[in-house]
């Protein structure tokens, strides 16, 4: 081969080599996206649905971009920062940090949605997932949006992917079941009471056999787990109708352990608890705190129910004192959650006509102990789970619902 020919081929060996990197590289950018290439996509899809318009905020949240549409997706809490201000706009996204922002965009634009936890699926690389963004994956799995479990959480997020998300999740929207407060299913379900998670003050405390150990309740949810059942809210109690086999699991008077010990464990097996909260308990001492409730509340794994204002046998009251123990408390919970409380739980099981009658002023339904009005949305009783109940004294209770 002559010098010409040579340099010819070198020619075209170099040339074919630049085309190659540079297709290479486009398609890799339209591949992947930045955090703020994400924010764009989201935020345009709503204002392109009539989801939200400019009434929506674009104040500056973030020190290291200007970006409205960043702005505008804090504003609506699909995003956050880091503790100093910063969003990192041009750091690629990895599918796990966009599962979470996913997750927040579903519940955003369908804040009623049930996530049926029987449907959670889990593919081979879940081991992957970090903690932070287990329960938004899990919850995505349950609706589709993760079909079939497949996720990759150490990739980085494809455009493609991220378009055929948000597609789904706007086909939920019109399509999932959503809650139905106060609307009670044809079958019973059985409704499981705790109050305290952890050691009782001392052997002779009265109220010891109400402190289940967190071993115990995390036995417990595993248990309930394994088996199948669907976890429940009480304003999705209808869907029972629709499930193998659902429950729904609560807690009375609203002790800080119930942040630390139940919830980390509802977590953990993505079961979803409700927390009758007493309004004058809220940020004292040994009670949860308001940021602790929104906080939960915005997981969506725990509910918000009310317990009445100040703890009182209900049955022993006047219309008025009736009327502040449920109206102050709804209104002291919904400013610390955010959102409306529908359902309430009578302090001892008490209750009378009175208490009922002026409970559906304000709430669209009720539980109580043992004592039960058949039929009735303000009146469902409950299963006491004392200290010490084992897993066989579990199964016997939820046995009579089969």
């Amino acid at each position: 081969m002559n010098s010409k020919k040579k340099y010819r081929v070198t020619i075209c060996t170099l040339i074919s080599a630049i085309v190659i990197l540079t297709i290479t590289a486009v398609f890799a950018n339209e591949m992947t996206f930045s955090r703020e290439e994400f924010c764009n996509l989201i935020i345009e899809t709503l204002e392109k649905s009539s989801v939200i318009d400019d009434t929506v905020s674009a104040r500056q949240h973030f020190s290291d971009t200007y970006n409205p549409n960043v702005q505008k997706a804090y504003e609506i809490g699909i995003i956050q920062g880091n503790e100093k201000g910063e969003f990192h706009p041009e750091k690629e996204i990895s599918s796990q940090d966009a599962a979470v922002i996913l997750k927040r965009l579903q519940d955003y634009i369908a804040p009623q949605l049930i996530y049926d936890t029987a449907k959670e699926k889990k593919g081979k690389e879940w081991e992957k997932i970090k903690g932070y963004a287990a329960s938004s994956i899990a919850f995505l799995s349950m609706t589709d949006v993760i079909p079939n479990g497949a996720f990759h959480p150490e990739e980085p997020l494809e455009e493609g992917t991220a378009r055929a998300m948000i597609e789904k999740i706007f086909e939920n929207r019109d399509s999932q079941p959503m809650a139905k407060p106060g609307v009670l299913p044809k079958r019973k379900v059985p409704v499981l009471m705790y109050h305290v998670i952890g050691n009782p003050p001392s052997e002779k405390s009265p109220y010891g056999y109400l402190c289940v150990s967190p071993e115990a309740f995390d036995q417990q949810m595993k248990y309930l787990k394994q088996q199948g059942y669907t976890f429940l809210f009480p304003n999705e109690i209808y869907y029972a109708d629709s499930c193998h086999k659902p429950i729904i699991v609560t807690f009375d008077d609203g002790y800080d352990n119930n942040y630390y010990w139940a919830y980390r464990i509802a977590k953990k097996y993505n079961a979803k608890i409700t927390i009758y909260m007493v309004g004058d308990y809220l940020d004292k001492p040994g009670y949860l705190s308001s940021v602790q409730l929104r906080e939960m509340t915005q997981s969506r794994i725990v509910n918000i129910g009310s317990h009445t204002m100040s703890h009182k046998d209900l049955s022993l009251l006047s219309r008025q004192e009736l009327k502040y123990e449920f109206e102050e408390s709804k209104r002291k919970l919904e400013q610390a959650v955010g959102k409306e409380i529908t359902d309430i739980s009578y302090p001892f099981g008490k209750f009378s006509a009175a208490v009922i009658e002026e409970a559906k002023k304000y709430y669209k339904s009720a539980f109580t102990v043992l004592q039960e009005i058949p039929g009735s949305a303000f009146g469902y009783a409950r299963i006491v789970i004392p200290r010490g109940m084992d897993i066989p004294g579990l199964q016997a209770n939820l046995s009579k619902f089969q």
